[in-house]
């Protein structure tokens, strides 16, 4: 399942140029609509923007949603309940609204950016993504494809080694924490494995008093941090004995998904020393399957 990741950079300047076709009305917040691998670019987003941007990952939006603000609708499938039913309230609050999706129900609708099918939702995370970036007027990601084509897979397989047959305890400097939200679900699908997530300095007030020695934790931070976040995350790490990852790159969107990338070769290379299938489900598509059926 590693062959995937080889064309995540190609699929970052297809997102680009579907996000091109979109022309965007006024608005002063953003709001990003999705379940599961759909819902990870409104994390990226909030890293990212300045504005406000909110996430919605249920049946209901924000009471506060009107007319001034965007929303996306993001479902892979075109098909998530969850989402479509927040796409009906949506509606109800404002005409500002842009779905991503790949087929289903929801491509059926108005102002549609339809992305290629065949692939799991966190597979699609260039294409969901770079969509929404390149329509918010960002598409110089030139730097950002030439970094990620020159990444080392060899470091996420030899912390993959480490993490094997422990709890992966992935914390984040918290002006990243779409990164840890993103190690969290692919390790979870990819694995079938449980992690703990949380960011730093937050997990400082709480989470470091916990037995880590089940654990496999994992510090990933920015080489260029504030001077007092960066002596407290190195402290943090030898308190718990935490690998680390450095994000690298000249920009934030860079080191994100400097982050991202290196995430998603170590959930895959553990779930090769699991013996498990990404692309198989326990539970989700049973669940799915259950709540089709009519009480």
């Amino acid at each position: 399942m590693i062959e995937h990741l080889k064309s995540f950079p190609e699929q970052i300047k297809e997102g680009i140029k579907l996000g091109n076709k979109l022309k965007l009305k006024k608005y002063n917040k953003i709001l990003v609509c999705g379940m599961g691998g759909s819902g990870i670019p409104g994390y990226i987003l909030r890293d990212l923007l300045e504005i406000p941007v909110f996430i919605s990952q249920s049946y209901d939006i924000p009471k506060f949603i009107d007319n001034n603000t965007l929303v996306f609708i993001i479902s892979y499938s075109g098909n998530t309940e969850e989402t479509i039913s927040m796409y009906c309230h949506a509606q109800r609050k404002t005409n500002n609204i842009v779905i991503i999706t790949s087929g289903g129900v929801l491509a059926e609708e108005n102002n549609v950016i339809l992305v290629p099918s065949g692939l799991q939702p966190r597979h699609a995370l260039p294409y969901l993504f770079f969509t929404i970036w390149s329509a918010l007027g960002n598409k110089d990601v030139k730097n950002l494809i030439s970094l990620l084509k020159r990444f080392d897979t060899n470091k996420p397989k030899d912390l993959a080694k480490k993490a094997y047959n422990k709890i992966p305890a992935v914390y984040v400097d918290s002006i990243y924490s779409s990164i840890a939200q993103r190690w969290k679900e692919n390790i979870n699908e990819d694995t079938k494995r449980l992690v703990f997530a949380n960011v730093l300095p937050e997990m400082d007030h709480n989470e470091i008093e916990g037995d880590f020695s089940k654990t496999c934790p994992i510090v990933i931070h920015d080489e260029n941090d504030i001077y007092r976040l960066k002596k407290r995350i190195n402290l943090t790490a030898k308190i718990i004995k935490a690998n680390t990852v450095i994000l690298k790159g000249k920009t934030k969107l860079e080191r994100l998904f400097y982050g991202i990338y290196f995430g998603d070769y170590f959930s895959n290379y553990l779930a090769q020393m699991y013996h498990e299938n990404p692309l198989k489900y326990r539970h989700i598509e049973k669940l799915k399957e259950l709540m089709r059926r009519r009480w």
